[in-house]
């Protein structure tokens, strides 16, 4: 048997240093591309997720401008485009949709839509005037009013979109100034055309009592007497149990139960 040298030795460890290297080499490109397969992973997952939320918010901004789109439309058909407007053509939007009952407008707020009425609160909670379907809805009178404006008291209900649209607007009369400047809103029924003189505006419950439709006279006495001491405004307005109240009711928010609601007295335009 040969006899090992020892320059024999050094290529041996040199050969076995080589081969160690050669493996460790191997399992670090491995360690490596494990962990350029996770990243390239992880950004295909950022990249679903970022481009899913743009589809929804897109989604939502269409909605926004579609519902708009369609509103000013029947405004047009409406012939009530412009503040200075002050005749609704009810023939042309009965004929649209019979379901029509009133219109309120007050452009510069942002208010200027039809008031619809269906058997039930459910059908234009996501409808449009048109009946296509829209998570901005309609403005509508609560089913449960039989003789709506001729009522004690007529509700009407809207959403509180993030655009400004739909019953928004109402929020604004929290805040006392903007009542000082915005006293009245215009109110049309086919019969007749009203100023809608808002008379308080309060925080109430989803389930709250005033949510009412029946009274007695002495139960009107009681509402009006609630009103007085529960508006978040003051109006000097005079409210009677022969008036004829509107209720304008709207979401405060999207995750409670809590409402806003603006009352106002229907009185005829002369």
């Amino acid at each position: 048997m040969p006899r090992e040298t020892s320059q024999t030795r050094k290529e041996n460890r040199a050969g076995s240093q080589g081969a160690k290297g050669s493996r460790t080499n191997r399992g670090n490109n491995k360690g490596n591309k494990k962990k350029r397969t996770f990243y390239n992973i992880i950004i295909v997952i950022l990249l679903i997720v970022i481009a899913f939320s743009l589809f929804q918010i897109g989604k939502i901004l269409w909605g926004y401008y579609h519902s708009s789109k369609t509103y000013a439309n029947i405004a047009e058909i409406a012939g009530v485009e412009s503040e200075k407007d002050d005749k609704v053509n009810f023939d042309e939007l009965l004929k649209q949709n019979p379901d029509t009952k009133a219109w309120i407008k007050r452009e510069d707020i942002g208010l200027n839509y039809p008031v619809m009425q269906a058997k039930d609160n459910d059908y234009y909670l996501y409808r449009l005037f048109n009946g296509e379907y829209s998570k901005n809805g309609s403005l509508f009178i609560d089913y449960r009013n039989e003789n709506p404006f001729k009522d004690f008291l007529t509700i009407i209900y809207g959403h509180h979109m993030k655009d400004g649209s739909m019953f928004a607007p109402i929020m604004k009369y929290r805040a006392q100034d903007f009542y000082d400047k915005h006293k009245k809103l215009h109110f049309y029924t086919p019969e007749q055309n009203y100023n809608l003189v808002i008379v308080a505006a309060a925080y109430i419950d989803a389930s709250a009592s005033q949510y009412k439709f029946y009274f007695n006279e002495a139960e009107k006495a009681s509402y009006v007497e609630w009103l007085k001491s529960h508006s978040v405004i003051d109006t000097g307005e005079e409210i009677t149990t022969e008036d004829h109240l509107v209720m304008l009711s709207t979401c405060v928010d999207a995750s409670s139960d809590n409402r806003f609601v603006v009352y106002g007295k229907l009185v005829p335009k002369k």
